[in-house]
């Protein structure tokens, strides 16, 4: 049956909403109390059943009845009669098809509410029928599950609604909830808290910048009714008064149970804090992840927050804790104690553990005590931080039996000593420590240390080595060679990162050499970004690699100018769904229409669960269209293909990667700024100079003609910068008359 819209707006303005969809509407009769018959209008729509007596002239029309589908407590079906009920209301309606028609509402009911948490009284007198409900014969799909439930929560609360107010409340990002002092304010507040309440597809629930009593005294509904959050993340909360309203909340029948708990840039420094961490043991579940990223302390909180997880119960079964970038006191030694309590030696459950940026001048002996205690350790994460003596792991009393194994082992941007790195180094070989997963990136060794560091390790071989980072190493030819000898003893690599680790001016020789080693890699995930440097950007140099990965799932080619024809090399792997995650800004395509549909693919593809907007190519197509055609049409068309990767795509960050698979490119932020239209492109000038190294991305490169022919010949670049270019450059200038009669003279100077 048509209705019109704007008739049903004049009886109920929740109908001016856009978001409100009519599933089904007719002409019933009314059952009366004395099973009189009476013709009505019955619709059933995402906030709920409505029962219309119409009349000739609109202003005499009106909704007799209504039940919004959170209020929804009975439905019961006989013959060719329903009847809907809540608490307050009832509506008895006779229909041919009634059969169809509660099931509609059903289903609906259902999937809004599910009946194991909000229970619905459903009765059939004929069992037949009632045989007949299964969720395949569900004909209720909606675009948004989360909308239509807010919708009938909004009828719930019976309040006046707009459209831009609505549009305030988005549904889930990510499978992620953030409530803010905006949304707090907002007279749908508890309309949204009631239908989060009830939503499945969420499982971290953040509270940012609020004052968190205020918002705990508004989720009454949340904390009673919710079982599917299982992560809470608090940035930047203000935690005064709050233990005494979750004390409060806990103390009756709720379903909020999160195990993982997240305090990021948060105070934590008065007794507030310690109160409301006191009072999460009485969830009335195991907690068994703590996060604390970012965060202050005083003198007496940090202790107090260890005297907690010594002794409530609740932290007994604790599997990860990490204490990121906190500036607490002797944060070690507290850890330590944890570490040698009887919960977590008995249990060994304690699997993860990550301190970034600890108060430490060396950690080397915290870290020959996690290898020495058994307490199922598997992770350690110990970045930026100061390693100077050598490991001591000679066995203890209470130590564990060697080998130990871990699934990785984090050391980036750490300050090590010579000493530290060989005894680790030993260690391995001495098959005492197994590792899967190694982080070594930005290393601070002198040249020459960097240079023992590597022959010590081109002949070492980690067994089941499957993860390997190595960021912001900058090798030298000899070094690059090294490490690609090193890499060729463990064809297990799975995960491999070598962002800005290869210079192609003074490695070419070692980076063709790693590069004809990877491609016989089974790579799942790869990470090589440059930095908009032809130092480190490869061009058409990685094709042979991007041909090469046939079971690749995570890729990072950030500035690396691989051009048109190293993401046709992609395009596979994207149709077919192997490829899941993808970073390819500064490809440096010329072609403004490949680009779009490049995009348009990773759109479309139904396995990519992240694709990075190439910003940067768009900016400098604009560039180069200007001024000779209008750029507004571009501009528009670039700024609805973001938007469609920003709905699209989500990328939340992590602070421990997964054990099972290290995704090497999951901290990857890209500023969203444009480069305005009216910014020029250097232009290329020739100078008599051999060669004229770029002084930023978009300096010119020089060759001598003979070169030059040659390169044209190889490469379509119209004059710009391309990788290539420097490795011919390099060649000939090691193969040039003078280099040859000045390596003649030398030789002649030493025999004479």
């Amino acid at each position: 049956m048509e209705i019109d819209r704007d008739f049903l707006c004049s009886l109920d303005p929740i109908f001016r909403l856009n978001s409100v969809k009519i599933y089904w509407a007719d002409n019933v009769f009314k059952v009366g109390n004395t099973n009189s018959l009476q013709p009505r209008i019955l619709i059933i729509a995402s906030p709920g059943i409505y029962l219309i007596r119409k009349k000739s002239f609109a202003f005499q029309s009106r909704v007799i009845n209504s039940i919004s589908f959170c209020d929804l407590v009975s439905l019961y079906v006989a013959g060719q009669c329903v009847s809907f009920s809540s608490n307050q209301t009832q509506i008895r309606v006779k229909h041919r098809k009634i059969t169809d028609v509660a099931f509609l509402a059903f289903f609906i009911r259902q999937a809004q509410f599910p009946t194991d948490v909000l229970p619905l009284n459903i009765t059939f007198a004929d069992e037949n029928v009632a045989v007949k409900i299964t969720p395949e014969q569900s004909p209720y799909q909606p675009a948004s599950l989360f909308l239509d439930r807010m919708l009938s929560c909004i009828k719930h609360y019976n309040l006046m609604v707009t459209n831009t107010l609505f549009s305030y409340f988005p549904p889930p990002n990510s499978r992620v909830f953030t409530i803010t002092d905006e949304l707090l304010s907002s007279s749908l507040f508890q309309a949204w808290i009631l239908s989060l309440a009830y939503e499945q597809e969420v499982d971290t629930l953040q509270f940012k910048s609020v004052q968190l009593s205020k918002v705990l005294s508004r989720c009454n509904y949340l904390i009673r009714y919710n079982r599917f959050i299982k992560v809470v993340h608090f940035i930047d909360v203000d935690f005064e008064d709050s233990a005494s309203v979750l004390n409060q909340m806990l103390s009756k029948a709720h379903g909020f149970k999160p195990v993982k708990w997240i305090f990021e840039k948060c105070d934590l420094s008065k007794p507030s804090f310690n109160q409301f961490f006191d009072a999460t043991s009485n969830i009335g579940k195991s907690i068994t992840h703590i996060q604390i990223i970012d965060c202050t302390f005083s003198n007496e909180s940090f202790p107090a927050l260890f005297q907690s997880i010594f002794f409530n119960d609740c932290f007994h079964s604790l599997n990860q804790l990490v204490i990121d970038h906190t500036n607490a006191e002797n944060i070690l030694l507290h850890v330590s104690e944890i570490l040698c309590c009887s919960w977590a030696m008995e249990l060994k459950c304690f699997h993860q553990l990550s301190i970034v940026k600890s108060d430490s001048d060396d950690c080397s002996p915290f870290l020959s005590q996690l290898l020495k205690f058994d307490v199922g350790i598997q992770y350690i994460n110990l970045s930026e931080n100061s390693f100077i003596k050598p490991l001591d792991v000679q066995k203890s009393s209470t130590g564990a039996d060697f080998p130990c194994e871990l699934t990785f082992l984090g050391l980036s941007k750490c300050k090590m000593s010579l000493e530290f790195l060989l005894s680790l180094i030993q260690l391995i070989r001495d098959s005492k420590l197994f590792v899967h997963g190694l982080d070594l990136s930005e290393l601070s060794l002198s040249n020459e240390e960097f240079n023992h560091f590597l022959n010590s390790i081109s002949t070492l071989k980690i067994d089941n080595l499957e993860t390997l980072i190595f960021d912001k190493n900058r090798m030298n030819s000899n070094q690059t060679l090294l490490f690609t000898n090193f890499l060729k003893l463990h064809p297990s690599i799975k995960h491999l990162s070598l962002n800005r680790s290869f210079d192609i001016r003074e490695s070419p020789n070692g980076l063709l050499s790693f590069i004809n080693y990877a491609t016989k890699l089974n790579l799942i995930s790869l990470s090589m970004r440059g930095d908009q440097s032809m130092e480190r950007s490869f061009g058409m140099l990685l094709n042979p690699l991007l041909q090469s990965l046939q079971h690749i799932q995570s890729l990072d080619i950030t500035d690396q100018k691989v051009g048109q024809a190293g993401l046709e090399i992609l395009l596979p792997l994207i149709n077919s769904g192997q490829l899941t995650e993808l970073h390819f800004d500064g490809s440096k395509v010329k072609d403004y229409a490949f680009l779009c549909q490049f995009c348009s693919t990773l759109l479309s593809s139904k396995k990519l669960t992240y694709a990075s907007f190439p910003l940067n190519d768009f900016n400098q197509r604009l560039i180069e269209l200007l001024p000779s055609t209008s750029s507004d049409n571009f501009e528009s068309s670039i700024e609805t293909l973001m938007q469609n990767f920003k709905t699209r795509f989500h990328h939340p960050k992590t602070v421990l990667n997964t054990l099972k698979s290290i995704t090497l490119t999951n901290s990857l932020t890209k500023s969203m700024s444009y480069i305005k239209p009216n910014s020029t492109r250097p232009r290329m000038v020739r100078t008599d100079s051999f060669m004229q190294m770029p002084t930023d991305n978009m300096g010119s490169m020089m060759m001598k003609p003979d070169i030059e022919k040659l390169y044209k010949e190889c490469v379509e670049n119209d004059g710009e910068t391309e990788p290539i270019v420097l490795l011919v450059n390099t060649i000939e200038n090691s193969y040039t008359f003078d280099s040859l009669f000045a390596g003649l003279s030398s030789t002649s100077e030493k025999v004479a």
